[in-house]
């Protein structure tokens, strides 16, 4: 079996109706600018050994 893993995750990223409270930046991985939240999954999610 072949199993190709990819090394770069995609950012997620969401638009909200109201703006979110920015303190959330403290967080590695997360990003708020306003209404719009972004999650970098590289940052967030994973470990790196």
């Amino acid at each position: 079996m072949n199993v190709t893993e990819s090394t770069r995750r995609e950012a997620i990223s969401v638009e909200l109706p109201e703006a979110f409270d920015a303190r959330w930046n403290r967080i590695p991985g997360i990003a708020v600018d306003g209404h719009r939240v972004t999650v970098d999954p590289e940052k967030y999610f994973f470990n790196r050994i």
